[in-house]
């Protein structure tokens, strides 16, 4: 079982998720049958994990639960906090953020209980990254410098570039720009020192985004085609084509526009190259927003559970936009890519 366990670990971190989740199933039918509760608990953790990663975030949950419910039988505390951490995730990621807020505060409890510093720093990230999608800015800022403290003590240089990262979000929403920049460049210096090219590539696209804000635009630029080069150099398609689109967005910025023509062009290439085929789905609309630059876009609640759907002006029919309210029905074409499910068609249902 532990063996299958880890063969399952190892297709997570390769991203090969059907195969993860079909070992830790088959982990899980064989602790069941030897009636080993705490291996069980173990192996529906993992699973959780997993079908969360695929973005089948109710059947996560329901598996979460079930877990719960063991490790507060088994009265394991240190195993129960890790398990209410993976369900607020998975909360948070649903929407429920009441609730993912409560899971995140008893588990809190839990660790300050145990005096467990690093995963303390894991759950106050956790929930600073709820009071972040509650608007509670301030308040996340605050978690996520407790947080920092924590791992800058421990002397974690990972954990400070995760944390360090939230932080720097959290800023770069309350318009500290110059704050935010600082934060990212910091974080830069961490995971160079690591040699972590793939780090190195997010938190320059970060870095460059903020420097966009600000108006800094030629450095932005700079900085956006450094990332190109190592997400180029790992052959990153997913990471190419974020980069791609933070690029071609500065150079129109700059008035560069053939130019960021042309890279657009590229960033589409791979987004075709590397979308999934094309389904229709309902939902909900759940929020419209009108950017800075003028257009909208949103993002809609599918009635299967799984991820938000996001929706911009330019990419669906504009009059059934024109009309379109928070709360509304919805039928929507989407593709899945780079940066989550895309609404390719919508028409209002009601």
């Amino acid at each position: 079982m532990g063996r299958l366990n880890s063969y399952g670990g190892v297709f997570q971190k390769q991203g090969k998720l059907k195969e993860a989740e079909q070992i830790f199933r088959e982990a899980l039918g064989i602790v069941e049958k030897l009636d080993d509760e705490k291996s069980r608990s173990f192996s529906l953790n993992s699973l959780g994990g997993v079908l969360q990663r695929q973005g089948k975030l109710g059947e996560a949950e329901q598996i979460f639960r079930e877990c719960l419910g063991i490790v507060e039988k088994l009265d394991d505390q240190k195993q129960k906090s890790i398990v209410l951490n993976s369900l607020g995730g998975v909360l948070k990621r649903q929407g429920k953020l009441e609730e993912a807020e409560q899971i995140f505060r008893e588990c809190l409890g839990i660790v300050e209980n145990l005096d467990d510093q690093k995963q303390k720093s894991i759950v106050l990230n956790s929930l600073g990254g709820v009071f972040q999608k509650q608007g509670k800015l301030e308040e996340a800022e605050q978690i996520f410098r407790e947080a920092l403290s924590i791992v800058e003590k421990l002397d974690d240089q990972n954990s400070q570039s995760i944390i360090l990262n939230s932080l720097g979000g959290v800023l770069k929403r309350q318009g500290k720009l110059e704050e935010a920049e600082q934060i990212f460049r910091e974080a830069l210096g961490i995971v160079e020192k690591l040699d972590d090219e793939k780090s190195r590539s997010f938190f320059l696209n970060r870095l460059g985004g903020v420097l966009q804000r600000q108006g800094k635009l030629e450095e932005a630029e700079q900085i956006f085609r450094e990332a190109l080069g190592i997400v180029e150099k790992l052959d990153d398609q997913k990471q190419k084509s974020i980069v791609l689109n933070s690029l071609g967005g500065v150079l129109q910025r700059q008035g560069k526009l053939e130019e960021a023509e042309q890279i657009f062009r590229k960033y589409w290439n791979i987004e075709e190259k590397i979308t999934d085929s094309y389904v229709l789905k309902k939902g909900t609309v759940k929020r419209i927003i009108r950017h800075p630059k003028g257009y909208l876009y949103g993002f809609i609640a599918p009635d299967d559970g799984y991820m938000d759907i996001y929706f911009r002006e330019g990419f669906v029919d504009p009059e059934c936009l024109s009309s379109l309210k928070e709360g509304n029905r919805v039928e929507v074409g989407i593709k899945k890519g780079a940066m989550g499910l895309l609404a390719t068609d919508m028409k209002l249902i009601s």
